[in-house]
């Protein structure tokens, strides 16, 4: 093998390793972001119910 070609073996890895870093970082961020959302969603429609009950435990239907 010649010099260059261990250099540009050498790279390929590092360019792998920082790849798969991204990747996994990328993913962990969705996730984090996926959570998030859902939390904000379910306060949004609990805060939408509270409003439209008036505070009571159950909505009083047929009235």
């Amino acid at each position: 093998m010649k010099g260059t070609e261990i250099t540009e073996v050498k790279i390929d890895a590092l360019f792998e390793k920082i790849a798969g870093l991204i990747e996994e970082s990328r993913k962990k961020v969705s996730s984090a972001i996926n959570i998030a959302e859902v939390y904000t969603k379910y306060n949004v429609g609990r805060y939408i119910i509270e409003h439209e009950q008036e505070g009571k435990y159950k909505a009083a239907y047929g009235k």
